[in-house]
């Protein structure tokens, strides 16, 4: 009959043991790649996440935006209302100083966020090298 040949050329167990340490391997990337799996899953909820957040923020910021500068509008407007109906600057002086005091904290505020924020790195780090690192990480 046929008689199997292996890599040794005598017989068919070093085959066996071969196609052994292949499935060893093969499962061993099964395992890698479920890993890479989970990893660029959680790295998909991380993205949603951070997003959900940077809409609230810009949400958040336009708001503080329009409230400061609608409160401002509002005061500067019944000022100018008050001086035509004949009040005088210094009877109106406070709410003249709230108005000042209130771009001020506008242009402090808008000077807070541009110092904090940071610069875009956009650069050579894509997805698949981002996987790559956490990985080796490991």
């Amino acid at each position: 009959m046929y008689e199997r040949i292996c890599s040794c050329g005598h017989c068919g167990t070093c085959l066996n043991e071969e196609i052994r340490e292949i499935k060893k391997l093969v499962k061993k990337l099964l395992v890698l790649t479920q890993g890479e799996i989970l990893e660029m899953a959680a790295l998909d909820d991380a993205i949603t996440a951070l997003q959900a957040e940077v809409s609230n923020d810009t949400n958040v910021i336009s708001a503080a935006d329009t409230l400061i500068n609608g409160i401002s509008a509002q005061i500067t407007a019944a000022v100018n209302a008050a001086l035509a109906a004949g009040a005088t600057p210094a009877q109106l002086a406070a709410l003249t100083a709230v108005t000042t005091t209130l771009a001020a904290n506008d242009t402090s505020l808008a000077a807070a966020v541009a110092a904090n924020t940071p610069v875009s790195t956009v650069g050579p780090t894509t997805p698949a090298s981002a996987v790559q690192a956490a990985v080796v990480k490991k």
